[in-house]
This record gives C-alpha cells, structure tokens and sequence, in this order.
C-alpha cells in the first residue's frame, strides 16, 4: 500500500505543473465573468446627501445629490461532481478522473464549495437483507442482482494534507 501511496504521490506531482496554467486561466476568465456580471447587476442609488460641487447648476438639472454604486455581494454557486466508477468506464477512467481533478483544483482556488461523489455498481457485498446502509462514508444499497455504492471522494473543507493524499 505505501508503494502505492508513493506512487501517486508521484503522478500528482507530476500532473499538478501542469495543470496549473490551465487552472490560472480558468479563474482568469472565471474573475472576469464575475467582474462582468456584478457590475451589470449594480445599481446607482441617491445617498441624500446634497453635492455642494453640483449647486450652480441647478437651474438645470435635478441631478445635485451624491450618487453611491451597489454591488451585490455573496456566493449563489456550489459544484456537485458525480464520477462514474462502474466497470464499463475503464478506457475512459484516466481521463474522468484528470477532468475532475482539474475541476476540483479550480473551484479550490475561485472559493467554489465543491463535492465530488463517485458511484459503482459493484459494491461491498455482505447483509442483503438491509437495503441501505451507512458504512465509513459509504451509502450502499442493494439494487436487483448487484450492490449500489455511492462514496464521497473529495470535498472543498478539507486541509492541504487532506487535499494531497487524495489527489
């Protein structure tokens, strides 16, 4: 298992670098979009403050009080990610798992809360009579002749140790 571990640790570090460019540019776009759309949301309000810079003109116009912009503030966004880890996915496993890996280091760096599930058909066998439990993270249901398995993979809470064992 440590030969493993080592293993990964190894890809990881290899596949970070390079996807680091990748990601700056997303979060790139990502700021962009925001900025954009914030500001399309915005709205100029009156303070009732009167604009002493403005009195000489107000003969024409009604426009002499101090104006203020308001940005919306707040988060209204979370990714869900489902991963499909059933046998049939074998060829295209490598780059599922590149794909969210990817999504996952930028939702990290752009503050999106972000889970990501994967999903199997082949589940851990064992009480057949109980048709949903809860095991280590794991909910397992008995679904006609084979088990469901539906486990938690990564999340957006966990620390940098977390973070790099599991990817």
């Amino acid at each position: 298992i440590e030969d493993i571990k080592g293993y990964g640790q190894k890809l990881w570090k290899e596949f970070e670098p390079k996807q680091r460019s990748i990601i700056n540019s997303m979060a790139q776009q990502f700021e962009l979009r925001k900025a954009a759309t914030s500001f399309k949301k915005s709205k100029i309000s009156k303070t009732g403050k009167l604009n002493e810079d403005k009195l000489w003109a107000y003969k024409i116009t009604e426009d002499l009080f101090h104006q203020t912009q308001i940005v919306p503030q707040g988060k209204n966004h979370g990714i869900l990610m489902f991963v499909d880890m059933s046998g049939s996915m074998h060829r295209q496993m490598k780059g599922t798992l590149e794909q969210m890996e990817t999504m996952a280091m930028f939702c990290r760096r752009v503050n999106i809360p972000f889970d990501v599930y994967g999903f199997s058909d082949n589940g851990p066998s064992g009480e057949r009579d109980i048709t949903a439990k809860q095991l280590q993270g794991e909910l397992t249901a008995e679904g006609g002749r084979r088990d469901f398995c539906f486990a938690h993979l990564l999340s957006s809470k966990v620390n940098n140790v977390q973070w790099n064992d599991t990817m």
